[in-house]
């Protein structure tokens, strides 16, 4: 079994760490064929690294985008789906964003290993980053 790792995934998945008012956190990604396919196309790449780097994108969560398929886009549309219908896919990709514990694709994981206090720490460290960023405006 291969695994699905990129050099672009610190664990931010879609959307603005600092302006977005939700913030999600996830366990991980699961993997399949179409998740190394998609990792290898370079409009993925670039929309990563756009986050990543929160610079504006029309999509800050790139999972969102139209032109955007696989199954972390059709998770996350079925996932926030009730909040699309309500106020629009270009309002949700601004306002919702997610910090991924474990930024590494699995089919394998044991989510009975995953601890609180780690999980709190993630949430922490994303604070932290926003609060930075807050400061300086």
């Amino acid at each position: 079994m291969r695994s699905a790792t990129s050099s672009n995934h610190t664990g931010l998945e879609g959307g603005g760490l600092i302006s977005a008012p939700i913030l999600l956190l996830l366990l991980n990604p699961g993997v399949s064929d179409e998740d190394f396919a998609l990792q290898e196309r370079s409009d993925f790449q670039r929309r990563v690294r756009t986050c990543h780097r929160q610079e504006p994108s029309p999509y800050p969560n790139y999972y969102l985008h139209p032109d955007m398929s696989g199954p972390g886009a059709r998770w996350i549309a079925r996932v926030l789906n009730p909040l699309i219908k309500e106020f629009d896919v270009r309002v949700v990709a601004s306002g919702v964003t997610f910090v991924e514990y474990f930024p590494y694709h699995s089919r394998y994981l044991s989510t009975t290993r995953v601890g609180l206090q780690q999980a709190l720490h993630k949430f922490e460290e994303a604070r932290n980053i926003r609060t930075k960023f807050a400061q300086t405006d």
